[in-house]
């Protein structure tokens, strides 16, 4: 992984050298980013006040940008990998719960589901029987 000038950090492949997701685009200068323990978050940090935890694998953002008033200095998980510890010019290291995100339902699966099974996923996930009968 690479923080860069150029407001975005980028993953790559260390065997191939190939970028393995889009840039994780910042609004400014990207000076720090670090993994997750197990590899699949990163956390970066902006020069505008804010980090951003991302999902390692796809490139996107998980929950809204943290903010703090000032540059972000530093940024890090817990051991878990269920915090974010950050810390800024603001003169203050904040806590933050890793954002936990729902990937979406392919939409072939829940027609399949229902076709098969009987059921339907709602709105929030939940299977909800199918009524065949008008």
């Amino acid at each position: 992984m690479a923080a860069a000038a150029d407001r975005t950090a980028r993953v790559w492949d260390t065997r191939t050298g190939r970028q393995l997701t889009e840039p994780l685009k910042h609004g400014q200068f990207v000076p720090i980013a670090r993994f997750s323990p197990d590899g699949m978050r990163i956390v970066t940090g902006c020069v505008n006040g804010t980090a951003q935890v991302w999902d390692a694998a796809t490139g996107l953002k998980l929950g809204d940008p943290l903010r703090h008033h000032a540059r972000v200095t530093d940024v890090c998980f817990s051991p878990d990998g269920l915090t974010v510890l950050t810390a800024s010019l603001d003169h203050t290291v904040k806590v933050w719960p890793v954002p936990t995100v729902n990937p979406p339902v392919s939409p072939g699966l829940a027609d399949l589901a229902e076709s098969m099974g009987g059921l339907r996923l709602t709105a929030d996930r939940i299977p909800e029987a199918v009524s065949w009968t008008k």
